[in-house]
This record gives C-alpha cells, structure tokens and sequence, in this order.
C-alpha cells in the first residue's frame, strides 16, 4: 500500500479483522502516525453514500450514524404492551415526535421491529461474501479475487405533515431503500434504489410482533425477520435479483449506554441503536449481465437505528467504521466532524465519549469475544491515498489509518471506484 507521497508503508500483521466504512464527505484530512502499537490490515467495503431529502430538509445519509431513537407521538397509537417513555411538543397541525431517552431500556426482541413515532429510522446490512464452500462461519478472504462486497440499508422516516389530512396518500410515513455491491472484477459498484410512501398497495410497514417478527416491503424489496430470530432479505430490480438469509451467532450488542447512543453534546442529539454483529449469512445473486444464480456466503453487520433528530447545528458529517474480528470481537467507532474549527468545542461530560478538540462528538468500542467492552477515548482517521471519480470529479480517500488511541488499525477499500452517486 503506498501513501499519497509514493513511500510504501512498513508490512502490515496479516489480516485479523473485515470491515465496513463510510464517510458523508469525500476527503479526509492527513496527519502523522504515533503511538503504533498495534497494526492490522483490511480490504473494505467504503465510501457507499447517498443524498436524500426530507422536507425542507436535505440530508447526506450514507451508514447513517447521527439520528435515532424509541418513543410516542401525539396523534399515533403504540401496539400493544409499548409503554410510552417521551415528552413531545406538537404543532398545531403537525405531528409530535419522540425523542431519544436515555431512561429507555431496550426491550428484545421486539425492539427490532419498527419504531413509527420516530422521524428517522433504518436497518442497515453489510457484508463481505465469497462463492459457497464447506466452511459457513469463517471470516471470508477478502483479498480474494471473487471477493464481494454487499450493503443493502432500508430506511423509514416520518414527515412532518399535518396529521389531520384524511387522504389515504397522506405521507404518514415514506420507506426507501438502496443496495450497492462491489465486486472487484467489475470494478465500480452496481447499486439501486427505491422510495414510496406506506398507504400504496406494494407497501407495509408491520409492526413486531411478541416473538420479535415483522416485514417491511417497498415493492419488490423486502426485509423481514422471522420468529426464530433470522433476517431475511429479498430485492428484484432491473439491474439484480437479491435472496438473503442472515442467521445471528451472537446476542445483540447494544451501543452507548444501553442502547442509548450519543451523536453530540445536546441530550437530544441521540439514537437509540442496536447491532447484530456476526451474522452468518446467505445469498443467491443474479445481475443483468451475468444471470445465472451465484450462491455466496459469508459473515453480515447489521445496524437498527431510529431517533426524532439529526446531527448538530455545527457539524458537517460523519465517519464510520465497523469492524469484525476474526476471534468473534467487533468495534464500532465513529467521529462527527464539525463545519469549521471555530465550530469545535467540548460535550458536556457524562456522554458515551469525549470529543477532542478536532471533532463534535467521538467513540470507538470493541466487544469482545467473551462479552467484555473495551471502550477508547480518541478516535482520528489519517488518509492515507485517494482516488478521483472520473465522473464527478470528487477526490475520495481509499485507505486509511484509524487511531484509536494508541492503537491503530489500516484500512484500505476492495477497489477504488465505489462512488455512489443516487441523485
């Protein structure tokens, strides 16, 4: 791997972790290495992103990492045995939505279906794969030549529209989705997309049940999870047919403080989130230019997040990474970047971390393999090189260094070209 100078980096361990990355933005700043003590190596799925809007609002959304949450608006009903844990203010004739609390506990399995009375919602799947073998558990080589990466993310989001509009097409609540793959050999991802508003017939959003189980369907994209605890996923489009199975081998981990995770330093400016780490996973592949039916499998990290409020005032965006260890350990590890330095101050104590003097808000955790959390105190993410699309002419990092701390981990992306652009 060379840095942007064209000096080649000292060898690297050999790979112990597979991960996922994204950032909202297409640069990053570089800075110098210390404290090296730890090393490893990693060939990802990076840099997926997409513009959405919502109102009067426009929002960069790529592994979104700034907004979720778990409550009760004003003029909704909550199923049966959800206890409602926010205080919400409504507009005359707009709805009132929950707030993220950090007084909830998250209540499973049924917290894995969807939180309506929230604004913003999401399930979020990535996941490295390789054409079936004997093995169904171990990591796969992602320095493979058949190496595949898959992220597929469906979103729910509630508008704020009046809420006394008797139209059955009233917007009480829109779903979209997107999925990207990369696969080396093609050399750029294949990706698509989808939007509709719940009331259409080709549309459900249907709450959990006791067991935990629901479906989400968006035309011919659908997501469910069934009562013994599997994912499954399924996309037809003009470009790919998707069927997926996702199986968990490990209890969720709840991130922040019980599931309760800060995205700045206003109480408000939080999520509630819930990752699945770990997940076998199967899946049957079929593209437009190469029809027959590949059987692929591998190791999938999933993300439920849901929450009323978007990042703070102050900041520009987001990155984000997840990691898997191959011992059965995962991290987690984010930083909110703010718009300029003069934007830049410390949270209030008491948050889930410390931001340094560089960033709104920052944290990085490992779980590992035997339950115990490990949690940094400093996340930076150093550039090592970076591409330029031919098509937009944006400059995006493709490997980097992430310290955490005094450890340090490279990361550098399956292929460059993995720009998304789904305007």
């Amino acid at each position: 791997m060379n840095t942007p100078d064209g000096q080649t980096t000292p060898p690297a361990a050999p790979c112990d972790v597979l991960g996922h990355v994204s950032s909202d933005r297409s640069d990053t700043d570089s800075g110098s290495v210390d404290g090296l003590r730890r090393r490893f190596q990693t060939r990802l799925l990076a840099g997926l992103s997409g513009a959405w809007a919502w109102g009067s609002s426009s929002v960069l959304m790529s592994d979104p990492e700034w907004a979720a949450g778990n409550h009760r608006s004003a003029e909704q009903s909550i199923e049966p045995g959800t206890e409602s844990h926010a205080s919400a203010t409504s507009l005359r004739d707009e709805r009132a939505l929950a707030q993220a609390d950090p007084a909830y506990r998250i209540r499973l399995p049924h917290d894995h279906g969807p939180r309506p009375t929230f604004r913003t919602e999401w399930w979020y799947i990535t996941g490295w794969f390789q054409p079936a073998g004997p093995s169904q558990a171990t990591l796969p080589n992602t320095a493979a030549a058949n190496a595949l990466g898959i992220q597929l993310t469906f979103f729910r989001t509630a508008p704020r529209t009046a809420i006394n509009n008797p139209s059955r097409l009233a917007p009480t609540q829109l779903l979209f989705a997107h999925v990207a793959l990369a696969q080396r050999q093609r050399g750029l991802l294949l990706h698509d997309q989808i939007a509709r508003r719940v009331g259409l017939a080709d549309t459900r959003l249907a709450s959990a049940d006791t067991s935990g189980a629901f479906e989400l369907r968006i035309g011919a994209w659908q997501l469910a999870r069934r009562s013994n605890g599997e994912w499954h996923a399924n996309i037809r489009t003009r470009q790919l047919a998707l069927e997926c199975k996702f199986s968990p081998t490990q209890d969720e981990w709840l991130q922040g403080r019980n599931g309760f995770s800060r995205k700045g330093p206003r109480s408000d400016q939080a999520s509630h989130y819930i990752t699945l780490p770990h997940l076998t996973s199967q899946v049957r592949l079929a593209t437009a230019d190469d029809q027959r039916a590949q059987t692929l499998q591998g190791i999938t990290w999933m993300d439920h997040e849901w929450s009323s409020t978007v990042l703070d005032e102050r900041a520009a965006g987001w990155d984000w990474v997840g990691l898997h260890g191959r011992d059965g350990s995962a991290l987690m590890a984010f930083r909110i970047r703010p718009r300029s330095e003069a934007d830049t101050r410390r949270p209030a104590t008491g948050g889930s971390a410390q931001a340094s003097n560089a960033d709104i808000w920052q944290h990085a955790q490992m779980r590992h393999a035997d339950g115990r959390l490990q949690t940094w105190r400093s996340v930076r993410v150093e550039a090592l090189s970076h591409w330029t699309s031919p098509r937009t002419g944006t400059r995006y990092p493709v490997a980097f260094r992430l310290h955490l701390d005094d450890d340090v981990f490279e990361l550098e992306a399956l292929m460059p070209d993995q720009e998304l652009d789904s305007r």
